[in-house]
């Protein structure tokens, strides 16, 4: 029985395997990423010069407001690099446009984990996380609200140079090691990202149309999911030993995604790389209908999965060993057969790794070179250092 068994795995096994154009597809996502880095890191150059920044190397003391620099104080200069200020590597010189700053702001939300843990959360557990697009669309509006017009008016390279203009350096300073400690230029991230988001969103989508039409349709996914038990959107159990409840979701969640949206370091860089409050809250609307549509997808894939192993749980046979192996054990069963979609899947996923991790790595340089370097030791490199430092 157990010899059968083994037998019968390792066929299903060998049977989802990538194929040439799977190893392609994944492969086209690593070059294309890496050749837009390259493009915007030393190839393309902005039209004409930033706009003027606070420096925070001007401060004379811990309480004085740092001087504004002059637009010839960060004129282009000789550079092998394709930004030639630090204003346009870090900041885009202030000009990047509305809708690929949102699609980075998604991609910077969603990682790998969203796609492959979102939905098997709904398969365990049932559809009290949807919810969380409720508090979503409600941190866009405190955002757009309460924090961009300060940091429109204040325009900062750093979200913690605004710490030492509330309190003193040394709060700048202790915020910005943590952040550092925890954790291209911003062109190659954000169009990175921007496309990056279109691959993640194809992928799954996909999936999912070609898995509901599989099942026999939505009425079906829906009914399974219902008597099942995983239609749950109003838990109002107040217990805190509840994994997930309506008041954990809304309350827990708007607080926790305010506090990342807001003051983060990751996203108060690109809402300074837009040119004006207008711009960045039609960014900010932009994202966040993008992301309570995206994250609605990956719920929905949950029940997805549900409608389709709710009779044959795929844990009790060993064909997964975690929750995280559901989401793609179901799409090489589902769409394996098609040449491409497998790879196309995986390049979705690692495309969220990958801009996740592009956008710390250019925030941690931001960080590193305004609040550390520049805040904390008051070292002022020359333009050409500063280049070649945030860059390394």
């Amino acid at each position: 029985m157990i010899s059968d068994r083994s037998t019968v795995l390792d066929s299903l096994r060998e049977l989802y395997q990538f194929g040439v154009v799977d190893y392609s597809m994944f492969g086209a996502m690593l070059i294309l990423s890496a050749a837009c880095g390259i493009y915007f890191g030393f190839f393309k150059r902005a039209k004409g010069s930033s706009a003027a920044t606070p420096d925070s190397s001007n401060v004379d003391s811990d309480n004085q407001a740092p001087k504004t620099v002059e637009p010839a104080e960060i004129s282009k200069i000789n550079s092998p690099f394709g930004s030639s200020t630090i204003v346009e590597y870090l900041l885009g010189s202030r000009k990047l446009k509305a809708f690929p700053v949102a699609m980075s702001l998604v991609a910077g939300y969603i990682s790998g984990v969203t796609i492959i843990g979102t939905p098997a959360e709904i398969y365990n557990y049932g559809t009290q996380y949807w919810l969380i697009v409720v508090p979503i669309v409600l941190t866009g509006f405190a955002v757009c609200t309460v924090y961009l017009p300060v940091f429109c008016s204040l325009k900062l390279n750093s979200s913690y140079e605004y710490l030492e203009l509330r309190f003193n350096r040394h709060v700048r300073s202790i915020a910005s090691l943590m952040f550092v400690i925890d954790q291209g230029g911003i062109k190659a991230v954000v169009f990175t990202d921007a496309w990056q988001v279109v691959v993640m969103f194809i992928s799954v989508v996909v999936v999912i149309v070609i898995g509901t039409i599989g099942i026999g349709g939505l009425d079906v996914v829906w009914d399974r999911s219902e008597k099942g038990g995983r239609i749950d959107f109003f838990n109002l159990n107040p217990s805190m030993y509840e994994r997930q409840t309506f008041w954990a979701v809304l309350i827990g969640g708007f607080f926790y995604w305010t506090s990342f949206n807001s003051v983060n370091q990751t996203m108060v860089q690109r809402y300074m790389s837009l040119p004006n409050l207008r711009t960045a809250r039609l960014s900010i609307a932009m994202f966040t209908v993008a992301i309570g549509v995206f994250v609605s997808v990956c719920c929905y894939a949950g029940l997805l999965l549900y409608g389709k192993y709710y009779d044959c749980d795929p844990a009790t046979v060993g064909l997964v060993t975690t929750n995280d192996q559901l989401f793609p054990h179901y799409v090489m069963e589902s769409v394996g057969h098609l040449s491409g979609m497998p790879g196309l899947f995986i390049a979705g996923v690692f495309g969220a790794a990958l801009s996740s991790m592009s956008v710390i790595l250019n925030s941690v340089s931001a960080v590193l070179l305004e609040d550390v370097l520049r805040g904390m030791f008051r070292v002022n490199p020359s333009p050409l250092k500063a280049n070649i430092f945030v860059r390394c």
